[in-house]
Parts: C-alpha cells; sequence; structure tokens
C-alpha cells in the first residue's frame, strides 16, 4: 500500500505537458538596406493602416508566464543563430530587425498559438488626441464617425509587427504574419518618388503573410526584397523527433521561398 500510494503521488505530480513534444524555435527578422527592393516594383500601400493585433494576441513573455500553454524562455547559451546575427550586422546591406526565441511543447493537431512580435522600433508616434477619443467612444459609445479620425492616428506605428505561429501536425508548420514599416531617408524618398507619387507617409508598408512546412534542423529563408526572416525549428530531445520528419544533412541549410509563391527557388549553405 506504501508502495502504491509513493507511484500514486509520483503520477499526480507529473506535469501535464511531461508527453508534450518539445522544439526550440527561433525566428530572426533582418531588413535590406539596399533601395533596390523599393523601386522593383509597385508594392500596394494599405489606404488606413489596420487595426493594432497588439491587444488580440499573446506576447511570448505572456505565452511563458501563462501556465496554460507549453512555452519556455532559453538561456543565450542555447540560441543557434547568434552567428547570424553577428554576420548581418556586419553586412552594409542587412540589419537585424527581431531576434525571438523560446521553446515550445506540442500536442499532435492542438491548434496554433500565433505570438505578437513587436521590435519596438517607432516610426510614428499615436496622436493622444485620436487616442484619447478612441478610447473614449470605445469605452461610452461612438462620438465620433469613422471619418473624424484617421484611424492610423489612433495607434502607435512600429518598424516591425506581426505573429509567429507553430503548429505540429503531420508535419511542422510555421506561420508568419510580418508587417515591415520601411521609413524612407532623403535619397529613398526621391527613388521612389516617381513610382508613390501620392505617398503620404515618411515610410512604406510591406508584408510576409506565408504559411509552410517545416523540416527541422534545417534553416528556411522567407524572401522578401525590402526584408527577409531566417527560421530554425529544432527537437530539444531525440524523443520529440517525428518519424514524418525528413532527415537532413549535418550542415545548416536555408532554404529559400519567395512569398506568395510555393515552389523553392534556391537552397544554400549558411555561410
Amino acid at each position: 500500500m506504501k508502495y502504491f500510494f509513493i507511484l500514486l503521488i509520483s503520477l499526480l505530480s507529473t506535469p501535464s505537458f511531461a508527453n508534450e513534444r518539445w522544439y526550440q524555435i527561433e525566428i530572426l527578422i533582418f531588413a535590406n538596406n539596399s533601395a533596390q527592393g523599393l523601386i522593383s516594383e509597385r508594392w500596394r500601400q494599405p489606404e488606413t493602416e489596420t487595426p493594432s493585433i497588439e491587444d488580440k494576441t499573446m506576447t511570448l513573455d505572456e505565452a511563458i508566464a501563462d501556465s496554460r500553454y507549453y512555452f519556455e524562455s532559453i538561456s543565450e547559451s542555447d540560441k543557434q543563430l547568434l552567428d547570424s546575427v553577428a554576420k548581418l550586422r556586419k553586412h552594409w546591406q542587412y540589419r537585424p530587425l527581431l531576434y525571438s526565441a523560446w521553446q515550445q511543447g506540442f500536442s499532435k493537431d492542438a491548434a496554433a498559438i500565433p505570438v505578437y512580435i513587436n521590435n519596438q522600433i517607432i516610426v510614428k508616434e499615436a496622436d493622444p488626441f485620436a487616442q484619447s477619443v478612441s478610447q473614449f467612444s470605445a469605452r461610452f459609445g461612438d462620438g465620433f464617425s469613422s471619418e473624424d479620425l484617421d484611424v492610423s492616428n489612433k495607434q502607435t506605428i512600429y518598424e516591425l509587427s506581426g505573429t509567429a505561429a507553430v503548429t505540429l501536425k503531420r508535419y511542422l508548420h510555421l506561420e508568419l504574419k510580418l508587417d515591415y514599416k520601411r521609413l524612407l531617408n532623403s535619397r529613398d524618398k526621391e527613388q521612389v518618388k516617381a513610382i508613390y507619387q501620392s505617398l503620404g507617409t515618411d515610410y512604406l508598408s510591406f508584408k510576409i503573410d506565408e504559411s509552410r512546412r517545416m523540416r527541422s534542423k534545417q534553416a528556411h529563408y522567407f524572401d522578401h526584397p525590402t526584408f527577409g526572416v531566417i527560421a530554425l525549428i529544432t527537437p530539444i530531445d531525440n524523443t520529440a523527433i517525428s518519424t514524418n520528419v525528413e532527415p537532413v544533412n549535418e550542415q545548416l541549410q536555408i532554404e529559400t521561398i519567395i512569398p506568395n509563391e510555393n515552389k523553392a527557388t534556391s537552397t544554400t549553405p549558411l555561410q
């Protein structure tokens, strides 16, 4: 009876996520400083800024702090893309925007949990009056019509914001919804003047909206002429490796995908 009681206590004290499959997720987002991407084509600009998703989505810190979700922080020494960050900083053409890494446990076919990401660099401050009116209207009812206030004045505009969500079904999938605001300097404005004649802001808006299958242990590159993403998902232990995940070479690879296209254009080693 004594041993049964000890066994029962040990089972009850086992965390509910003990049988989850755990992965380390790393996302490195960087800007392409070249002006070529700005003028390669006319990028569709939103007529007004869409409402911020910040209030509707958890940040990584909130997900880690909430025991209902299987998120854990990781130490700097465990991060695998730090060399890539250093190389980007040394190259004139690129600038790291955000590097985020965490551990996450998955149940097969569980719903995606989007995590809000933001590099906290402001390209446009919210108008305090518009913000206060918006808050008043939300609490006490609309005193102003949508035409009275520009929606973009109600919120702070950040250089980089969006969500990242990983799911484990038959394969690992990563969904990125990212919005990058390129603040234009005087030279940029001169170059894009002929393309964006009626541009009413000091920045241009670009998006990556992609969902794709990920091979574990292999860095994947989401490409865009103005910014890009390197994403790496690694099993934390051998028991977490799915038999459905394809084997990869020991050398870390980057697979390049052009947004809104399904076919890989190139696969090259991370130099």
